[in-house]
């Protein structure tokens, strides 16, 4: 097992946890914990771990984004479904 930590800007902070369930999600082989101001991931041996520091950063991204336009989802979705 290879471990490595990723660390996480503070801007990230409040999305960290739905990221982590994301990553744990998609890659159900490598363990992913949140540790002080990041995240610690174990890698068996062989695989990816290049591709951590990328697929950490697209989940964070990818949650923050989901979080900060929910209102104007909903909104939307409700104009649409004529509530």
């Amino acid at each position: 097992m290879q471990s490595t930590s990723v660390p996480v800007a503070d801007v990230f902070q409040p999305v960290l946890d739905a990221a982590l369930t994301r990553l744990r999600y998609l890659h159900p082989g490598w363990g992913f914990e949140a540790a002080d101001g990041g995240i610690l991931v174990s890698i068996p041996d062989g695989q990816g771990a290049s591709d951590v520091e990328r697929e950490i950063a697209y989940a964070l991204y990818r949650e923050r984004i989901l979080s900060e336009t929910m209102d104007m989802r909903r909104s939307l979705l409700d104009l649409v479904g004529g509530r």
